[in-house]
């Protein structure tokens, strides 16, 4: 901004300020006080956030009394039964009453749905979300409705979510196109925000994020997520504790304390940390009020230091919905080679639960990535470690799990052997994984 000589430079600054789109601060489209990422009236003032019935949206923009999720015939009775009294569920203005104000309101809103309202993927007490990585490629991108239905054709059952990578090679784009045909499978749509690294060089960091670089482009990604409100699930840069990606807390100053922020925190985790921080920031200065947002590690650091543990990576309760781990078992047939103890998810759940607890003890907990490699020196090694791991992601098991999605892909290792972790890598395995997720503890859409 170019400040003329007559204006003290202090003014000069505060014009420059006010001037500027507020970053940081939480929209309230209909300022009531509560930030839109969190209403339960994203448009209504309903500043007690009463919610009658308890299903998310609140009374103010919801009166669909039958819970038939259009507001229309059958609630008429309920409004009716209560009119003039104080049926709490059908005072959509709060003050007391059912009256003609009321009526005014139900009118209103005849015809629509309840909300909206900000939404949020909730825990289902006795179930567990089934989900699926569906084979979308090497760089995990190449999404279409197609494979999702094949995938599902071979589970034997339909996906709550399918989950792909929005990858930042050069820039940072909405995925539309990934978005609607995962929409149209019927799924969830589940995006991977991916910082990685181009082959030119060409790099988003996290110091570029933290810098305010690619704000702009964030904007864009969250206004665009929001012209589309059905929902989303979003995490950003998974796996943050492993040296397999140059987004990692290892090359952003790893365990040092005097090159970033608080001296009393190593400075990677902590840079990792306040890039989240910052781009949920941005989504919520947009308003933006359907998005899950889930943390992602591997349950295993590489390197295996105190200062790489996930709950130093952390965003914290305030910005994140659900902790999601990578747990997997050999990846590869060298690897069922040289792991032969303790491979087992049961054994792998079991000796990381501490660490994955100490990340928070309010969020639900998903298993986001899991899988396994067929061995073909032994077909029983994969059948084996399916059975074993979806019992122990049962209800009672070591962690509380509430979700779990199978990694399925193949890929051609360095050695020239193959890592095959789809479902189908043998007949055996295609009919282990079939039976485990035809139990009613699992939840499609």
């Amino acid at each position: 901004m170019f400040c003329p000589p007559f204006l003290p430079a202090l003014l000069c600054t505060w014009l420059l300020l006010i001037g500027l789109p507020a970053f940081g601060v939480p929209l309230d489209d209909d300022g009531d006080g509560i930030p839109s990422y969190r209403d339960n009236c994203v448009f209504h003032a309903n500043p007690a956030q009463r919610d009658s019935d308890g299903d998310g949206h609140g009374d103010r923009c919801d009166a669909d009394f039958d819970n038939d999720g259009q507001v229309g015939a059958g609630d008429l009775p309920a409004l009716r039964d209560a009119f003039l009294g104080n049926g709490p569920g059908m005072d959509l203005d709060g003050d007391g009453r059912v009256n003609f104000r009321d009526l005014g309101l139900f009118r209103a809103a005849w015809g629509r749905a309840p909300g909206p309202s900000a939404w949020r993927l909730r825990p289902r007490p006795g179930h567990l979300y089934f989900g699926a990585f569906p084979d979308f490629g090497g760089w995990e991108d190449q999404v279409s409705t197609q494979r999702v239905r094949d995938f599902e054709a071979l589970a034997g059952r339909p996906v709550f979510w399918a989950y792909f990578s929005n990858n930042w090679w050069h820039d940072i784009r909405y995925p539309a196109a990934a978005i609607a045909a995962i929409r149209a499978s019927g799924a969830l749509p589940f995006v991977r925000l991916m910082p990685r690294n181009a082959d030119d060089g060409a790099t988003i960091t996290l110091e570029d994020i933290l810098g305010g670089a690619w704000d702009e482009a964030l904007r864009a990604w969250a206004r665009a997520a929001r012209a589309d409100p059905r929902p989303l699930l979003v995490d950003f840069a998974v796996e943050m504790n492993g040296d397999w990606f140059d987004y990692s807390g290892v090359f952003h100053g790893a365990g040092r304390r005097d090159g970033y922020g608080d001296p009393n925190l190593s400075d990677g985790p902590e840079r990792y940390r306040d890039a989240y921080r910052h781009i949920i920031d941005l989504f919520r200065a947009e308003g933006v009020y359907n998005i899950t947002w889930f943390f992602h590690p591997d349950i295993h650091s590489h390197p295996d230091e105190t200062w790489n543990t996930p709950a130093a990576y952390y965003p914290g309760d305030d910005y994140i919905d659900w902790i999601g781990i990578s747990a997997y078992g050999p990846q590869s047939p060298q690897e069922w080679r040289d792991w032969t103890e303790g491979n087992r998810l049961s054994e792998i759940l079991a000796a990381r639960a501490a660490v994955v607890r100490a990340i928070s003890t309010k969020k639900p907990l998903a298993l986001l990535e899991f899988g396994v490699a067929e061995d073909p020196a032994d077909p029983n090694h994969k059948p084996d470690w399916i059975a074993d791991a979806f019992q122990a992601l049962r209800p009672g098991g070591v962690l509380p799990l509430a979700a779990a999605s199978w990694w399925h892909e193949d890929w051609e290792n360095d050695d020239g052997s193959f890592s095959r972790l789809r479902i189908d890598s043998g007949a055996a395995s295609l009919a282990a994984f079939r039976q485990a997720v035809a139990d009613p503890l699992f939840l499609s859409r």
